[in-house]
């Protein structure tokens, strides 16, 4: 089990602070998820996904950028060798995006709703190597019944 990276551990302190959750309530939500008190305690891959699932709402909510010199997923670099590389999740959110049909604001939600009905993961955060192919064929579907309409 990898454990939390310091970067992981600044990181998730400053999301913390730009979706305004106090400090009360950050810890209840690490402990009714995790089961544990403090981040340094969360796996790497445990902090992964808090990294990305609150990176999004603090996009949402104008509060945040993500940093420009930085690549989408790079927090996943070095995650379980099961799982999607960085460019591997990178490779599919870009097809996602030019196959999704659904608003802005809409399309995190229906790709999730995707991928949950394809390879039956909740989240990207999740997606296995194996996983890939699957959701590679599925968005190639998708874009040729967008460019047959």
């Amino acid at each position: 089990m990898e454990m939390i990276t310091s970067g992981q551990i600044t990181k998730i302190h400053a999301l913390k602070n730009a979706i305004g959750l106090d400090d009360a309530a950050y810890r209840d939500m690490l402990d009714e998820r995790f089961g544990v008190f403090s981040s340094k305690q969360l796996t790497a891959k445990q902090a992964a996904f808090i990294i990305g699932d609150w990176e999004k709402k603090a996009t949402d909510a104008g509060s945040w950028k993500p940093h420009p010199g930085r690549k989408r997923y790079q927090e996943f670099k070095g995650r379980s060798p099961h799982l999607a590389s960085p460019r591997q999740l990178r490779m599919v959110r870009a097809m996602w995006d030019q196959v999704a049909r659904a608003p802005k604001d809409q399309r995190d939600a229906a790709f999730d709703k995707l991928l949950r009905r394809v390879v039956k993961r909740d989240s990207i955060n999740f997606l296995r190597k194996t996983d890939v192919a699957a959701v590679v064929e599925a968005l190639e579907a998708m874009g040729a019944k967008k460019e047959a309409a």
